[in-house]
């Protein structure tokens, strides 16, 4: 591959590599080489390829064309997230093993997406949904490393694009934050105190409360739908250590959702603001709920949630 990087090396703004054949036989394989040692049990090892993958992205962006950006993008670069972000029944188990890779590496592998992503907006905004659909998916995890971690990252990729966003990309961003946040929200708790069911097994079972859907806005119904199929499924029963970590995550899109409407009150319009504002409705409606349930103060005890509640309400108003 080296000769055709140093060819590379020599032309400005030109698409060299393509999905050619030529190409990807040496592309791909080095790529995904990279992206399978990032998940390597020790950290110099992993750090290294996580290092290299990105710097011969940045250095060779520009000679990369769209459909190789994308192919390189689904199957290099999403593939390194894979291992945590699983659906399958074992994924809390293969997450466990995994906690020392969420902790360590996470993190800077999709902070390098990011400032890819911003490094070559002009060649790759046509990934901007696929990019935010991985940010969402990382935001409803129900471990609260991997949710944060995505809701840092989002707030990194709207406030470092915020000067390039369009209009439509606006509203897309828009409708992200909007989804994060309803989904995020602590429903569950409205069953509290409401008499248990008896599932198809014959046990009795709280009755779970069903998120309201946002209503997709004109043009975004194939978006919302690609959120949906980014949303992970719950496998792990209600408990106070996930709904408190659900608490926190809604408190840092919050800060997010007011960060960026501050920073950036005069590039977004009202259609922009109504999304926001949709979203701090939901919110602030459903805390102030939870806020004058006896039941639910009684039944969370001495834990953190319902001060985190409290919270919820005052910062969606704020």
């Amino acid at each position: 591959v080296l000769p055709h990087l140093r060819e590379a090396d020599s032309t400005e703004n030109l698409s060299l590599f393509t999905t050619d054949e030529d190409h990807l036989k040496y592309w791909l394989p080095i790529l995904y080489g990279l992206s399978e040692v990032i998940g390597h049990p020790h950290i110099d090892v992993r750090t290294s390829a996580l290092d290299r993958l990105f710097n011969i992205l940045l250095k060779y962006g520009n000679t990369i064309d769209a459909d190789l950006w994308a192919l390189i993008f689904r199957k290099v670069l999403l593939t390194i997230f894979s291992p945590v972000l699983s659906t399958t029944e074992n994924s809390q188990g293969q997450l466990d093993n995994m906690a020392e890779w969420v902790t360590t590496t996470c993190l800077g592998a999709l902070s390098h997406m990011v400032e890819l992503f911003s490094y070559y907006f002009d060649h790759i905004q046509f990934l901007a949904e696929e990019f935010l659909a991985l940010l969402t998916s990382f935001i409803l995890q129900e471990n609260v490393n991997l949710a944060s971690i995505g809701s840092t990252c989002l707030l990194q990729l709207i406030t470092s694009n915020a000067e390039k966003w369009s209009d439509a990309q606006w509203k897309v961003v828009a409708t992200t934050l909007q989804y994060v946040i309803n989904q995020k929200l602590c429903v569950e708790l409205l069953s509290v105190g409401k008499p248990k069911r008896t599932n198809t097994d014959g046990d009795l079972v709280e009755e779970e409360e069903e998120i309201t859907e946002i209503s997709p806005t004109n043009g975004l119904e194939d978006f919302v739908g690609m959120l949906r199929e980014s949303t992970p499924s719950k496998h792990r029963p209600l408990d106070v250590k996930v709904v408190v970590g659900k608490c926190n995550v809604v408190l840092l899109l919050l800060k997010t959702l007011h960060d960026v409407t501050s920073s950036f009150y005069d590039t977004l319009t009202n259609e922009h603001f109504d999304i926001f504002l949709n979203a701090l409705d939901s919110c602030f409606n459903l805390a102030k709920t939870l806020n004058n349930k006896p039941n639910v103060w009684k039944a969370t005890g001495k834990s953190d949630i319902m001060s985190l509640i409290v919270r919820q309400e005052a910062s969606s108003c704020d």
